[in-house]
């Protein structure tokens, strides 16, 4: 995409409220068209990277985020869109082209907007898959957030490593005491529940945990002590993780693995957690490419770990690992995400 950073778009760093380190933009939305909620899952991926809050009146906003489907022609389109947009505040105009494609170019719209105060990005959507992760919209969230000067918040991944772990054992039961125990070697029996095809990738996942804990995989619900529920993201992720929970029995404590298909080992995604209240189900999310498999990345070891410390079992760490070398490397971890 050929994004000039137009240098008459107005500097907004001094225009965003700071709390401490963690900035907070503040957004008002316009919507251009019908979107079929995917603006939902664009501004999602926006809110993983800053603290965004979304405002109701355009006084209060730092930016206007606008979504413009493309329908027709483009110029025409996007000159509807303009006509929606306040000219009291700087604004993003998403253009929103529908296609199954992930690669598709030649997107080039930011020569039908001359005002000034509006900066074009492109993005990528699908009616049945949504979004598309590609690098394309990659690129256009990453776009707005050098335009507004925002530095991205500290890695919530790394976060997740640190507390993520200690809160969900107020929201799960304490099953230190349900794992029976050979001598300091921990065995656990899971239930393995596929919400959608996995393409094996699960076996992955499981091989992982059992590389840390003595783990034993049961045919009954009944025989097991956690259930594990796979759930790739095919569509919106709360539609998924619905129906997913359905297919959850709720007599047993459980994890939902959300499998996101992406190619980036380094690839964002919002959290979703925050799409399930269940008290019994605990939420973690991990990358998948139907290639490559499992991805080998920081998110895909912080899924285990937050899985192994929410139970409370002690993995299996190799003699010459001392703490102070595990220490280390979760501290260099902390740069990397």
């Amino acid at each position: 995409q050929d994004h000039k950073l137009n240098k008459q778009f107005p500097d907004l760093s001094s225009r965003i409220s700071t709390w401490s380190t963690n900035p907070e933009l503040k957004v008002y939305l316009v919507l251009a068209g019908n979107t079929l909620n995917v603006h939902k899952t664009f501004v999602d991926r926006l809110g993983a990277k800053v603290h965004l809050t979304e405002v109701q009146k355009v006084e209060e906003c730092d930016v206007i985020l606008a979504f413009c489907p493309i329908s027709s022609r483009a110029g025409t389109d996007i000159d509807a869109a303009l006509k929606k947009i306040p000219a009291v505040k700087p604004a993003f105009l998403v253009v929103m082209h529908h296609t199954f494609d992930p690669n598709q170019t030649g997107l080039f719209n930011s020569r039908h907007v001359t005002r000034r105060d509006v900066l074009t990005v492109d993005c990528l959507f699908h009616e049945k898959q949504g979004l598309l992760h590609c690098s394309g919209n990659d690129e256009a969230v990453d776009i707005i957030l050098k335009k507004v000067n925002v530095q991205p918040r500290p890695s919530r991944l790394y976060s997740a490593l640190k507390t993520k772990a200690s809160s969900a054992l107020s929201m799960l039961p304490d099953l230190h005491s349900w794992i029976p125990t050979w001598s300091t070697k921990p065995e656990l029996k899971v239930y393995v529940v596929l919400a959608g095809n996995t393409l094996n990738v699960h076996k992955t996942f499981v091989a992982r945990l059992r590389a840390k804990v003595h783990l034993t995989e049961v045919q009954n619900v009944e025989e097991c002590d956690v259930i594990l529920v796979f759930c790739p993201v095919s569509s919106r992720a709360g539609t998924d993780i619905d129906a997913a929970l359905q297919k959850t029995p709720a007599d047993k404590p459980a994890f939902l693995v959300m499998m996101h298909h992406t190619f980036d080992p380094n690839h964002t995604v919002p959290e979703s957690n925050r799409h399930v209240t269940r008290s019994d189900v605990l939420t973690v999310d991990c990358l998948f490419h139907e290639t490559k498999g499992l991805l080998s990345c920081a998110r895909n070891d912080a899924a285990v770990y937050i899985i192994l410390k929410t139970l409370n079992l002690q993995p299996r760490v190799p003699l010459w690992l001392s703490a102070g070398l595990l220490q280390t490397v979760l501290e260099t971890l902390k740069y990397w995400m």
